[in-house]
């Protein structure tokens, strides 16, 4: 590493800055305050607050044909029928 300057209280790297930490956007307690303050409009505009089903977007494993599945939330593997084909397979 090169250092710029000959005397000893200069020795800094060259083409080196000093940065301030950064400060983090929001506190905990700032998001926690958010986070209230959105759920409580969405409940105020009578939108649920739910945890969704998951989409699958899986391949047969006989024609190829690209299958949409959903699954229960917590369940691994799902039983479905082919769209094209109607090969019942279990996605992985």
């Amino acid at each position: 590493m090169e250092f710029s300057g000959a005397t000893a209280a200069s020795r800094e790297p060259i083409g080196a800055t000093l940065k301030k930490p950064q400060q983090p956007a929001m506190t905990k307690a700032q998001m926690r305050e958010e986070s209230d303050r959105l759920v409580k409009e969405a409940l105020a505009r009578k939108f649920a607050v739910t945890k969704g089903k998951t989409r699958l977007e899986v391949k047969c494993s006989k024609c190829g044909a690209a299958n949409r599945v959903t699954a229960e939330s917590g369940e691994t593997r799902v039983e479905y029928k082919c769209k094209d084909c109607g090969h019942q397979q279990r996605t992985l």
